[in-house]
């Protein structure tokens, strides 16, 4: 339960701090490092890293960044 509580304050903290404009046309252009992963794969990943797994479906870009932030 905790690590579920910690996984979901990151998302929160995540939510509150916008990717600024720049950023986010580099991600159009930039590949994202986890091309050959499927969604479930991303998941599995995080979960390894956060101890709780993305609920719900989100977008292949939120998995990136969710995995992203997890190896900050």
């Amino acid at each position: 339960m905790s690590a579920e509580l910690a996984a979901l304050r990151a998302e929160l903290d995540a939510l509150k701090n916008p990717i600024p404009v720049d950023a986010k046309a580099d991600a159009d252009v930039l590949p994202d490092g986890y091309e050959g992963m499927t969604d479930v794969q991303l998941k599995d990943a995080i979960e390894a890293k956060v101890g709780a797994r993305p609920r719900g479906n989100p977008s292949r870009d939120t998995l990136v960044r969710m995995l992203n932030e997890a190896g900050a």
